[in-house]
């Protein structure tokens, strides 16, 4: 029942994106670290072409607990945040934010941590030649539309645009 209300807010939630965009303040490296050190997951997927690199940013609205200033700066994604089932786990879990790929960038192959949850992607700026595989299965992001998987099968996303692709992020129990 909530992916209607979740696309039904797709006009707040990007106006929201959008003025967030022009200055980036807040935004941060998907993949932490520093550019060109060893990124590398526990299942052996090497992320160091993406450590400390804005190519794949994020805005964060929880992260190990709700970012206060972040959830100000955008009241309307953040109550919607707060009207989801999302998955609870002290110091872990929920994670939400605005997710940014650059033109030309490839997020490679990997697993996500478990399958007790399901990743849910609201697509917000959808460019043409921007796609995800999830276990050989090739989508595209429709702005507007929610694309739920999980990502604890083998997956991918694109982006062979000239410009950025945008979609929120968020889990729920899976």
């Amino acid at each position: 029942d909530w992916v209607q209300r979740v696309e039904d807010a797709f006009p707040e939630v990007r106006a929201e994106l959008e003025a967030l965009l022009p200055e980036r303040s807040g935004f941060v490296p998907y993949i932490h670290g520093t550019q060109g050190q060893q990124a590398s997951t526990p299942q052996g997927t090497d992320f160091s072409h993406l450590a400390g690199n804005l190519s794949w940013s994020a805005f964060h609205l929880h992260l190990k607990g709700r970012i206060a200033d972040h959830c100000e700066r955008c009241p309307q994604t953040a109550a919607l945040m707060d009207s989801l089932p999302l998955p609870e786990a002290e110091g872990w879990m929920p994670e939400t934010f605005f997710s940014v790929l650059a033109p030309g960038e490839h997020i490679i192959p990997h697993y996500g941590q478990m399958n007790g949850r399901l990743t849910v992607h609201l697509g917000l700026i959808i460019p043409p030649d921007c796609g995800i595989s999830v276990c050989g299965e090739t989508r595209g992001w429709e702005e507007g539309k929610v694309l739920a998987f999980d990502d604890s099968f083998l997956h991918e996303a694109w982006n062979r645009s000239d410009a950025d692709r945008a979609v929120l992020i968020f889990e729920v129990w899976h």
